[in-house]
């Protein structure tokens, strides 16, 4: 079994991994015809027939609507208009049929996408070992799904809070700008803040037949938005039928096939595909090297046998008149001496050629630099089947879609996306991820935010931190604004001083105090002046030894540093 990877097979791996984040995190327009294409391909290894319709939607939250009535039917219908999604509801069912919502078909979700992962995941093991398929999973799937998975639970939670009342976060995400995804990304502007700050958009007409595509111009949607939020702030829903409407959405979150983000583990087996083709060009040239030496071979033992017989006979006709030991060392000496190092020649030869085919099935398969049987039975295992190669293509044309029997619903992929040093959703002067139909997400390092939190950004001062009633939005703003400007301004106290630092500590309404030690950097700046930090530290800390020792993570007592850095 192959347990470690070569260096090119690494190299390779990664590159499949770069080549899966760049589908992951793609925006832009999807590529329909290629991507209907595709899921028509994957109900065909699926054994199942084509669906009979394939409708696209603006967002993965419009689609998400429309896969709660698909699987719920008048029920669904019901429990979202009473959550005060009535709107949403409406414009989802001017693209549907009726044969639609009352004879979709059984979700197929598990044939098309569960059942393939499952077999080539079981086949990939098998073939590699466990050793080496973990550690082909960790350069590619592995390496990417923590990102990609940050991202899809932070849309599914967005797409789930559309039934929430305006003053729990549904501003979170909101729909109506009235952007249309069959034209070009670039030639739309990004959704502003005032655009999707309230409400959910109206109902829409009857010619507005591709899932959101055919919006009414921005103007008439912000009304829309601006008398839809004022009807659920008139009448919130009650908590109850926010909770079910927030169930059915969630849940038809979890029945989608990811599309694009689904790139992340797709890239583990377009990695092994790389390194199975290359192995297979490379045994060719073995193969073909091997042929060409083995006809070397014949014509070298023929022309040996020529000679032998040559000498043979020559030996014959002196055979009376030499001495019988000369004639037996010239015999022997020329067949004993060619012969054994022709034929020794011959057999290292063949032994070379043997092992340098091994070698070279080894190393260009580059599942792991060891034995060529493992490495055999991995190329020969390896390819992906028809399933995941339709799956691939609809990574790299469309977003999240969702498979019926007859119906096959698909949301386009974002207009936007932004995201920190970390891979977190980020972006202070709008939303972090937009979509065609005006859906969003705003974040601030991660953290889900409403569409104004960045806008305020701008203007921040400690009064207006300490005004902000919310205590992860008030943490942010402290964040950004500097803890030590902050405290600053605020009239924070210090409670301890000693040769460590100083201890700050300011109350917070409603949360913990803000906690900090301040220290100078023992290490002077090239220009001889010294920094000061401020380290945040648990409320409970009392002294300034305390602090920096739980920096540490050491006790008082046994902070004891010989030198300060």
């Amino acid at each position: 079994m192959t347990d470690i990877l070569s260096l090119d097979a690494e190299a390779a791996l990664v590159r499949a991994a770069s080549a899966g984040e760049t589908t992951a995190f793609a925006t832009g327009p999807a590529a329909r015809a290629q991507a209907e294409s595709a899921v028509r391909a994957a109900y065909r290894a699926a054994g199942l027939p084509g669906p009979e319709r394939i409708l696209w939607f603006g967002s993965p939250a419009r689609a998400t609507i429309a896969a709660a009535v698909l699987s719920g039917g008048a029920e669904a219908v019901a429990a979202l208009t009473a959550a005060g999604l009535d709107a949403l509801v409406t414009d989802v069912l001017t693209h549907l049929t009726t044969a639609d919502v009352h004879e979709p078909g059984r979700p197929v979700r598990d044939l098309v996408r569960t059942r393939p992962w499952e077999e080539a995941r079981t086949k990939a093991a098998a073939a590699l070992g466990p050793a080496a398929w973990s550690r082909v999973w960790a350069l590619t799937g592995g390496h990417l799904w923590p990102d990609v998975n940050r991202l899809t639970t932070q849309l599914r939670t967005a797409i789930g809070n559309q039934a929430a009342p305006d003053d729990l976060g549904a501003d979170v995400g909101q729909a109506a700008t009235g952007a249309d995804p069959a034209i070009p990304m670039t030639a739309q502007p990004d959704p502003s803040a005032a655009e999707q700050r309230n409400g959910q958009p109206g109902p829409g007409t009857a010619e507005q037949r591709d899932g959101g595509t055919g919006q009414p111009g921005a103007e008439a949607a912000e009304q829309q938005t601006d008398e839809a939020g004022a009807g659920r702030r008139r009448q919130a829903p009650d908590d109850k039928a926010v909770e079910e409407a927030e169930r059915l959405l969630r849940q038809a979150t979890l029945d989608a096939v990811l599309g694009q983000h689904d790139a992340a583990w797709l890239s583990a087996f377009d990695g092994l595909d790389q390194l199975a083709a290359t192995a297979a060009r490379t045994l060719g040239e073995d193969q073909a090297s091997l042929q060409g030496r083995a006809q070397s071979e014949s014509e070298a033992r023929a022309q040996h046998e020529s000679s032998a017989r040559a000498i043979h006979e020559g030996a014959a006709r002196t055979w009376a008149r030499a001495q019988a030991g000369d004639g037996a060392r010239t015999r022997d000496g020329a067949q004993a001496g060619d012969g054994s190092q022709t034929r020794d020649g011959a057999q290292a030869g063949d032994g070379s050629q043997a092992g340098d085919g091994s070698q070279a099935w080894g190393g260009a398969r580059a599942w792991g630099g060891s034995q060529a049987s493992g490495e055999g039975r991995a190329a020969r295992g390896g390819g992906k089947t028809e399933a995941l190669e339709a799956l691939a293509g609809v990574a790299r044309a469309a977003g999240w879609w969702w498979p019926f029997e007859r119906v096959v619903l698909m949301a386009e992929r974002p207009v936007c996306l932004h995201r920190d040093d970390l891979g977190r959703l980020h972006r202070a002067d709008g939303p972090a991820m937009a979509f065609p139909d005006g859906f969003a997400l705003h974040a601030w390092h991660g953290m889900p935010v409403p569409s104004w939190f960045g806008e305020t950004m701008t203007g921040l001062d400690a009064k207006r931190i300490a005004g902000e009633r919310n205590a992860e939005l008030r943490r942010a703003m402290v964040e950004h604004y500097g803890i030590d400007r902050y405290l600053a301004e605020s009239g924070a106290r210090p409670t301890h001083r000693d040769a460590t630092g100083v201890l700050w500590r300011v109350d917070m309404p409603d949360d913990e105090p803000i906690v900090t030690v301040e220290v100078i950097n023992a290490t002077p700046e090239p220009d001889g002046t010294s920094r000061t930090y401020f380290l945040r530290v648990p409320p409970w800390v009392q002294t300034a030894r305390q602090g920096v020792a739980w920096t540490f993570g050491l006790t008082e007592e046994t902070y004891q540093p010989e030198q300060e850095t």
